[in-house]
């Protein structure tokens, strides 16, 4: 997914009948070592690939994610684990 298309994807999604709240997760570089991802709702999908770099980006929404991630609160995180940061701007 290119950063571009967020505003796009989450109105397309929201307009095929998606919620908002679908729990979403956006993965950067996700096959190399400086990967990173976020993880939160649909509605937030706009400003999580604003804070996308260069590298291509996966996105993974709904029951993909598991029962877990509908109730776990949004975060922003590398995948080895360093600098996570929080995100509550839902």
């Amino acid at each position: 997914m290119a950063a571009g298309d967020a505003q796009s994807t989450m109105e397309q999604s929201i307009n095929a009948g998606w919620s908002g709240n679908s729990a979403i997760a956006l993965v950067e570089s996700a096959s190399l070592a400086h990967s990173r991802s976020w993880r939160g709702r649909l509605v937030q999908l706009p400003r999580f690939a604003q804070e996308l770099g260069k590298g291509p980006a996966l996105l993974v929404a709904g029951a993909a994610l598991g029962p877990q991630a509908i109730a776990a609160p949004p975060v922003s995180t590398r995948i080895d684990g360093s600098a996570a940061e929080a995100v509550n701007d839902v």
